[in-house]
């Protein structure tokens, strides 16, 4: 052993020994991980021991017995080694093995890290080879925005959690479905662990930025918009509680009919549909071009017992994927939307929502001051709740929602229900047109 190594091992072993010395290396410790220059910084110990308060009183040369915080500065606790037979240890070198381990500041960390990560994603893509989440993920690093940021927060919290993880994504990336499957079945199948893509997990939150990433959309907010992610991509959140009910409507494998939707149809009865019948259907059939969507399931149930062809809708509140996806599919087949719902912060809400989705292809029904100020309930409304309308885009419900916001009673779907029946019946009277469908109806 060298002088110098023999020199410095003895000034570790004399710090050591005196138990007034932890909190002070400790602190040193965090001013060399801050600083890039050695023996910066001051060293504050706030309500020093008596241990402490002799401990580098005698080192130091200085009185702190009566002190009430002790500070000290590295560059003069450097000095003082030189003073003391320790001549010649640096300051970093003696908190190093100290501690028994390499101080790095913060910015080299972050450089290292970053290099580290770099060459990670760099042997993932060489593995990837050219595939279909190779192109996603070169994109994100290629981009360096916000997708990116997130998966160096999630490498810098668990570097082999995040690989293990990341491998996960793009091996269920590069499998996806060719058919409706259950999210968990889909990744018992790919990832032999049902609850591997959970939002939740890790795995499943990587997952999610890189489907959005692909659809070029923003990360979902809530559970609707990311079952209508998945749902693009053959993925099922939650089959059964995702219904909506509809009555005057024939869903359609290609040219053909469906039987279960035929059925309904010709009995005249109303059907609820799960999202994974919806998933088999590719279009669908009316006699009417204009359909009726409501908020309520017994102003549904009103209109169902009329005798009335035009295809009926109703969503529960909130629209479910169910929902959207059968309205997607009325639209696509020429169909316009008329939407009734509570004129409530929420019943707004999701009118301003299905608005900004099809536009001149959807009217509302009741929107309007008269059937606000006709219909008004003794439900008041809450601070919270009145907040939410803030946030109304479309032109038509501002000057109804400024009027409830000032009134702050709430109107509901229900009370308007003669009318909506009278605007039913009047759709009801245009001309049939014919089915495409291959059937006797």
């Amino acid at each position: 052993m060298n002088l110098e190594n023999q020199i410095l091992d003895e000034a570790v072993k004399y710090f050591k020994e005196n138990d007034g010395f932890i909190r002070f290396f400790e602190k040193m410790k965090n001013k060399l991980e801050t600083y890039e220059k050695e023996a910066t910084g001051t060293v504050v110990i706030d309500n020093p021991t008596p241990l402490e308060r002799e401990a580098l009183s005698g080192f130091m040369k200085k009185d702190y017995r009566k002190s009430k915080s002790i500070s000290i500065k590295l560059g003069r606790f450097q000095i003082r080694l030189n003073e003391t037979r320790f001549e010649g240890v640096k300051v970093k070198a003696l908190v190093q093995k100290y501690f028994g381990i390499e101080i790095l500041t913060k910015k080299t960390r972050k450089e290292l890290l970053l290099i580290k990560m770099q060459e990670l994603f760099e042997k993932i893509l060489k593995e990837l080879n050219g595939s279909r989440a190779y192109l996603i993920l070169k994109t994100i690093i290629e981009e360096n925005k916000e997708e990116y940021s997130m998966l160096k927060l999630e490498y810098k919290s668990d570097k082999n959690k995040f690989e293990k993880a990341l491998r996960n994504v793009c091996l269920a990336i590069n499998n996806l479905p060719n058919e409706r499957l259950l999210i968990p079945v889909f990744s018992a199948n790919i990832l032999k662990n049902p609850h591997e893509l959970d939002k939740n997990t890790l795995t499943g939150r990587i997952f999610i930025l890189m489907l959005a990433k692909e659809s070029k959309i923003a990360r979902p907010k809530n559970t609707e918009e990311l079952s209508e992610l998945y749902f693009k991509y053959n993925l099922l959140i939650d089959d059964l509680s995702n219904m909506v009910l509809c009555k005057n409507i024939i869903g359609m494998v290609g040219e053909e009919a469906h039987l279960g939707w035929l059925g309904f149809f010709q009995n005249n009865d109303a059907m609820q549909v799960t999202l994974a019948q919806l998933a088999k259907i590719t279009k669908v059939d009316v006699l009417k071009k204009n359909a009726l969507v409501v908020e309520n399931p017994a102003v549904f149930s009103a209109l169902s017992m009329k005798n009335i062809k035009i295809p009926l809708v109703c969503t529960y509140g909130q629209v479910k994927l169910s929902g959207i996806v059968l309205l997607n599919l009325l639209v696509e087949n020429g169909v316009k939307l008329y939407y009734s719902g509570d004129i409530d912060p929420e019943g707004i809400k999701i009118a301003d929502n299905l608005k900004k989705r099809y536009g001149e292809k959807m009217q509302f029904v009741g929107f309007d001051v008269d059937t606000y100020m006709k219909n008004l309930s003794k439900v008041t409304l809450s601070n919270q709740r009145i907040k939410k309308l803030d946030k109304i885009e479309d032109k038509e419900l501002i000057e109804v929602s400024f009027l409830l916001r000032d009134m702050r009673v709430a109107t509901y779907e229900e009370k308007n229900l003669k009318s909506i029946i009278d605007l039913a019946q009047k759709l009801d009277e245009q001309d049939e047109i014919p089915l495409r469908c291959r059937c006797k109806c």
